[in-house]
């Protein structure tokens, strides 16, 4: 009798530590699972930033917008060199724009209507994003 109730006390024993080990198993799992989502929230995040740059780079640029298919397989590396190409070409035109605007108000001339709408449509979205992260600032 005391055989038994010492071969079952060590039957339970070994019960609980295999529920023990697997319980251990399940919490890393469920540890490796939240750090892996939080992981992929901020890669998501960080990509859904620079798709958002590149898009209002283009449509101040008067380019069409890439969609997120067409951006999705590109590397963040990638992604970072073309958002900073956008942003050179942005910086070139807003300087030409100024430098226009700069000779054409002290010569008096004109210049063809066309461009001059082009350069004020741009500055003008420009104005408007500045004066939305403003507001978002203030709030």
């Amino acid at each position: 009798m005391v055989l038994q109730d010492f071969q079952n006390d060590k039957l339970s024993i070994l019960d609980i530590r295999a529920v023990d080990q697997q319980w251990i198993l399940n919490d890393a799992r469920r540890e490796g699972l939240e750090e892996g989502e939080i992981k992929g929230e901020i890669k998501g995040r960080e990509e859904g930033e620079l798709f958002g740059k590149m898009r209002m780079l283009q449509n101040f640029l008067t380019l069409p917008q890439s969609t997120d298919d067409a951006l999705r397989p590109r590397s963040r590396t990638e992604l970072e060199t073309l958002v900073t190409e956008l942003q050179a070409q942005l910086r070139k035109r807003m300087a030409t724009v100024w430098q226009r605007m700069a000779t054409t108000g002290s010569k008096g001339a004109r210049e063809p209507v066309g461009s001059v709408r082009a350069n004020f449509g741009t500055l003008a979205a420009i104005g408007r994003w500045l004066r939305c992260i403003m507001c978002r600032a203030v709030i």
